[in-house]
């Protein structure tokens, strides 16, 4: 190793002309030109060197040390900030490699031996800087100490015999000495969103890392337009660690970025990150010797922890930990010593909320793809007895924790899959159903679960007609969520998806009777009623409703028995006995509202306007709300179906009153909140277009008025038992009106240009129409409310056209920092069709890159502040 004095040019000898504050001639220059070559180029570290820099000014931080996981890029960042300080304080400094010591006792010879010119007959290192530096301030980079028992007894030792000693630490892990600063260097900031242009790509400090190494590697590699996305996602499959990000760059020659990510987003992906980098330390010759460096400092339980929680696929809990990967004979604290060893060598992270809701005990953990997959080595290394421990103790754990009935968080759903899945392969149906029936409660407020959960459903439907022990009331459960959980988009063939929801809920109420579980009926009682919309099954939903009502009494399930009195109240106020509906309105109101069942509240207000006055006022006892606070509160809610009811309610005043504009602009939220059902709910598509008609005919666009009814011309039948006579009477009217009024040559043209449209189709076309007549009236449409995500807050960001369920899945996970390969893997698409949606996110709420999109989505409420 070559001495700093012996390098020209650095840190020099210099007998005659000794620098300020060089009491002794032969003492250290104060040129740092050749540590400042040593540290090199650094990129994206600009705030960590100033707040490094920062920390070494302070006088009370004598020892100040530099943290995190192996290849994070601990010694260039100290090389950086030591050679800044020396530099602007004018103090004497030195490097001293520790990587190859592991005895204390040689850390004072290396300290020697790192200070240029002759150290006399200094004996220790406290002597030697005394006699090189007079007791003036000196920096000390020990770096890579982590091997070294006792380091830490060393150095304080070492400060106390020279007290203008400052000490630079790089290590895993905090030398535990009292007064120790710790800057925990973290893996660079990852690309925000799906980045198209290099020139965005370069401004992010991995991708520039990655090209810079690359173009190293090989002079011909650039970043273009057209595999900028590919390098994003290799930066983003290595977490940002700078080590794996220039082991993977050095092969870009020899394997395309598209290729590479693919490989590396692989169980053998961390394979792929070996060099060796040329003048690297052994341990940095590939992403397995630098994670083996690291686990090899582990005593022999802390190793097998950690092996053990590779098998978790998220963030973790301690009891979670306890009950996967704790050993028999072990205890919580010890539980929490080990834990906490693997948190200070930074193979494990703490997940700390952002917005502080977490509450005390809650803490979670997560490890990184790269320290996972390698985890999952070390646990094949202690056999197939150990692997098929932790796996089944994982999934058992998980299948546990849905049946609790407790929320999931959104981080849990990868782990409770692979539990599913696991307990699928072992032929437990009954066990997995049970599992996955409580666990889909949550799974709407999971961008993607429910897509993930919807074919472990089915298919462990399918199984349970084999199992004789299956519980006929889990499976009832399991069949009414399967119905209304599609797995394509239905909206084009909405017949024959009503047909096959409406037979999962006829099965359901079969198997629920035959349980004899009276709650499992009233559960299937209320979805015959609530599919009604999907299934068209009005017979079905008509039968249900007295039952379900009187079942809801007996059981005294205050909740479900406001739900049947609403519609109860509703079937009476159609066959037009108004006392009755009166009647069963208030008093669902009232219990509504004493329950607080929000969305039965709106529904039972929504109800009771329909009414005379003087059949409604003498039953209340508090006043109705207003139809706009009443869309305010549905939109509050997230609750799309009642929201349209009130458009609907609002367009036809607005029409009554004959201001055609304000009825076109009602009309065309109401079809925004059509196209966000449209998966599920096709046919919420046809009343809005139906009143939409006679609107475009009263404001004299005729045109436009044959094609929305040719559109949907093919619905007639539909149309005439689904749309209520006040509205299909107008409509009728129009329609008539309209074939004798308009030429039949034209007429035949605008039908054939718009027959045979798709519902969805349809929509998009109305949507059009009812804009340009708003916005042609003076009444421009205000924002659509959204359909049910993850949020309770009030979107209010107008879009150019409305985001789909899908895209909305999308935003929300791309607003909680996932990258499009986790995104896609939680919502069931490929990487690319991740991008193409991102993409259309950004076109339709005029933002540029996932930040814009993220703020965007908190600001409009598609993402719960607390999220």
């Amino acid at each position: 190793r070559p001495r700093i004095g012996q390098v020209p040019g650095v840190w020099d000898v210099v007998p005659t002309q000794p620098t300020v504050g060089v009491r002794v001639p032969g003492q250290f220059s104060n040129d740092l030109s050749w540590l400042a070559l040593r540290a090199g180029a650094l990129i994206g570290r600009v705030d960590e060197i100033t707040d490094l820099t920062t920390m070494l000014t302070r006088p009370e931080a004598w020892i100040v040390t530099v943290t995190g996981s192996a290849g994070v890029g601990k010694t260039q960042l100290a090389l950086a900030a030591a050679a800044r300080h020396a530099a602007a304080q004018g103090v004497h400094a030195a490097v001293v490699p520790l990587s190859g010591v592991h005895e204390p006792a040689l850390v004072s010879d290396e300290i020697v031996a790192a200070l240029p010119g002759p150290t006399g007959l200094a004996a220790s290192a406290a002597e030697a800087l005394w006699e090189r530096c007079g007791g003036d301030e000196v920096l000390l980079l020990l770096d890579n100490v982590e091997q070294i028992p006792q380091v830490g007894v060393v150095i304080r030792d070492l400060h106390e015999a020279y007290p203008s000693a400052r000490v630079l630490v790089t290590a895993l892990r905090p030398v535990g000495v009292q007064g120790e600063r710790v800057l925990r260097l973290r893996p660079l900031v990852l690309p925000e969103g799906h980045l198209v242009q290099a020139s965005d790509a370069l401004a992010n400090p991995a991708v520039a890392l990655f090209v810079e190494r690359a173009t190293a590697a090989d002079a011909s590699f650039v970043l273009t337009d057209d595999n900028v996305a590919d390098v994003v996602d290799v930066c983003r499959e290595v977490g940002g660690l700078p080590l794996a990000i220039e082991l993977a760059a050095a092969r870009a020659s020899g394997i395309p970025p598209r290729l590479m990510s693919r490989q590396l987003a692989g169980a053998s992906g961390i394979d792929l990150l070996t060099g060796p980098l040329v003048g690297a330390h052994e341990r940095h010759v590939s992403m397995e010797a630098a994670l083996g460096w690291t686990t090899g400092l582990l005593d022999e339980r802390t190793h097998g922890l950690l092996a053990r929680l590779s098998v978790f696929e998220g963030p973790f809990s301690l009891d979670a930990a306890a009950d996967v990967a704790m050993p028999s004979d072990g205890t919580v604290a010890g539980l929490v010593d080990r834990l906490s060893a693997l948190v200070d060598f930074t193979l494990v992270d703490i997940v700390v909320p952002e917005d502080g809701t977490e509450p005390l005990g809650g803490t979670r953990f997560n490890m990184s793809s790269l320290v996972r997959g390698f985890g999952a080595r070390m646990l094949a290394t202690l056999g197939a007895e150990a692997q098929n421990e932790a796996r089944a103790r994982h999934a058992q754990y998980f299948r546990s924790r849905c049946r609790t009935g407790d929320p999931l968080k959104h981080g849990e759903w990868s782990d409770v899959v692979v539990a599913l899945d696991r307990a699928t392969l072992d032929g437990d149906v009954d066990d997995a159903l049970h599992a996955a029936v409580a666990a889909a409660a949550s799974a709407r407020m999971s961008p993607g679960a429910a897509i993930a959960l919807q074919p472990r459903m089915a298919d462990l439907l399918t199984r349970s007609t084999e199992v004789a022990d299956t519980d006929p009331a889990t499976a009832a459960r399991a069949m009414l969520w399967s119905a209304m959980q599609p797995d394509r988009d239905v909206s084009d063939d909405a017949a024959g998806y009503a047909r096959w929801a409406a037979g999962r809920v006829r099965a359901a109420l079969a198997a629920a009777r035959e349980s004899g579980d009276r709650h499992a009926l009233l559960e299937a009682l209320e979805m015959a009623v609530r599919s009604m919309p999907t299934t068209f099954e009005m017979e079905m939903a008509m039968a249900a409703i007295p039952e379900g009502l009187e079942l809801a009494a007996r059981l005294g399930d205050e909740a479900s028995l406001s739900r049947f009195e609403a519609w109860t109240a509703m079937v009476a106020r159609q066959r037009g006995d108004q006392t009755s509906a009166a009647r069963f309105g208030t008093t669902s109101l009232r219990r509504a509202r004493a329950t607080g069942d929000a969305t039965t509240v709106i529904s039972a207000t929504l109800i009771l306007f329909g009414l005379p006055r003087e059949a409604v006022e003498p039953l209340l006892d508090v006043p109705l709300d207003s139809l706009t606070e009443l869309l305010a509160e549905c939109e509050r809610l997230r609750q799309p179906g009642p929201a349209s009811y009130v458009l609907a309610v609002l367009a036809t005043q607005a029409h009554a009153r004959g201001d055609l504009g304000e009825a076109a602009g009602w009309l065309s939220r109401q079809l925004s909140v059509a196209a966000e059902r449209q998966r599920t709910d096709p046919i919420s598509t046809l009343a809005p277009i139906v009143m939409l008609v006679p609107v475009a005919a009263g404001l004299g666009r005729v045109e436009e008025a044959v094609r929305l009814r040719e559109s949907i011309a093919t619905m007639d039948p539909l149309i005439r038992t689904s749309i209520p006579p006040e509205l299909f009477a107008p409509y009728e009217a129009v329609v008539e009106g309209l074939r004798r009024q308009v030429p039949l040559a034209a007429y035949e043209q605008w039908s054939r240009e718009s027959a045979g449209m798709s519902l969805s189709q349809a929509n998009r076309q109305a949507l059009t129409f009812a804009r340009a007549m708003a916005a042609a009236a003076g009444s421009a449409p205000p924002a659509p409310p959204a359909a049910p995500s993850v949020s309770v807050a009030t979107p209010r960001g107008t879009l150019a056209e409305p985001l789909t369920q899908r895209e909305r899945d999308v935003l929300a996970a791309l607003a909680s920092g996932a990258s499009n390969k986790e995104i896609g893997a939680s919502l069931g698409m490929s990487p690319k069709t991740v991008m193409h949606h991102s993409v259309a996110i950004y076109h339709k709420t005029g933002v540029r890159g996932r930040a814009a999109a993220t703020a965007w989505a908190y600001r409009n409420g598609y993402v719960a502040s607390g999220a």
